[in-house]
């Protein structure tokens, strides 16, 4: 079977997954493309969630539109991975085969509440915003756990509706990612507007069951609602089992290839890593010169990690960007890429 016939399968449809099928389409890739999606809403993009969707009340995804790709889409759960079937396992028993795999299933957000607790509130897919949505509707309090981007941005959103919003963190808003002086700044103009931030020395642990606040070292602090923004960890649990991932996610070489090899698999059935990430934990992580291990922070470095399954690629790539808006202005944070 030639390169350009085998049959690629990829689990996870967010723009990873979308970028890979395109990719691999746009580089002559003849044979048939699947896409293993868990998200009912589809395939739509991720950061609008926290920023126009969120506040114009959008109740349908703008999905984006692959009919020109010639996949087939299936919907479902991946909970395990077959390398002796060289197969996807779903949750419906289904057995999808490949003759190589593509990893695009990024990351979920980290929640912090009990397992059995209820009312804890995230933003990482189309229905948390959707139901994020309709608690903001009948709220006039709200407690975001987390200052980085994102917890900012859902504060941002909170204070336009009028909501009194607490933001909670161990460091100032943005001081890790964006440093002191612009730290200062959004710091600055989130207290003019209905925003208190509250430094905590700990972790905030949630109380009420469903979820009525948090504590903190001194004291408690409720509110109607409360969000958790505390980043976010690799959903990559469905290969642990395969010895492909571990708890800190998928480990990589240079190439986008999984450092755990699985003798199973023959070099002829390869899996790669599409959807490279970092927000503290990471779905794909990469050595550094130096021999430490590090994350591939960003989708753009997947149509790299694709070239081993059509042509030959780079040794290695970097690229990491952020971009956030923070009412009443956007802040961008470009990095720059070495070959």
């Amino acid at each position: 079977m030639s390169t350009s016939d085998r049959h690629i399968v990829i689990v996870g449809d967010s723009i990873a997954g979308c970028t890979a099928a395109r990719e691999l389409r746009a580089r002559g890739h003849l044979g048939p493309i699947t896409m293993i999606g868990a998200d009912s809403d589809g395939s739509y993009a991720r950061p609008p969630l926290s920023k126009h969707i969120l506040k114009e009340g959008a109740k349908e995804a703008e999905v984006w539109d692959l009919s020109d790709l010639d996949i087939t889409a299936i919907r479902g759960t991946a909970t395990g991975l077959d390398t002796d079937l060289q197969a996807v396992l779903l949750t419906d028993g289904r057995q999808v085969r490949f003759d190589a795999l593509i990893v695009a299933t990024g990351a979920r957000a980290r929640r912090i509440g009990a397992p059995t607790q209820h009312g804890e509130l995230v933003l990482r897919t189309f229905a948390d915003a959707r139901e994020l949505g309709t608690r903001l509707d009948a709220a006039d309090s709200a407690i975001v756990v987390g200052a980085g981007f994102l917890g900012m941005e859902v504060a941002s959103v909170c204070a336009a509706r009028g909501i009194a919003v607490t933001v909670v963190d161990v460091d100032a808003p943005l001081q890790r990612i964006l440093g002191s002086f612009l730290s200062g700044a959004i710091t600055a103009r989130a207290r003019s507007s209905p925003v208190q931030i509250v430094r905590t020395d700990r972790p905030v642990e949630l109380i009420g069951d469903p979820v009525t606040g948090i504590a903190l070292s001194d004291r408690e602090l409720h509110a109607d609602l409360v969000v958790t923004c505390a980043g976010e960890i690799p959903d990559s649990h469905w290969l642990e089992s395969s010895g492909a991932a571990d708890t800190q996610g998928v480990g990589i070489d240079a190439g986008a290839r999984p450092q755990y090899r699985m003798s199973s698999l023959p070099e002829t059935s390869p899996i790669f890593v599409a959807r490279c990430h970092s927000a503290g934990n990471r779905s794909g992580r990469t050595q550094s010169p130096r021999g430490k291990s590090q994350p591939l922070r960003h989708w753009v470095s997947n149509p790299h990690a694709l070239r081993p399954t059509t042509t030959s690629g780079p040794k290695s790539w970097d690229c990491r960007s952020k971009w956030s808006a923070h009412s009443p202005s956007w802040v961008s944070r470009p990095f720059s890429t070495a070959p």
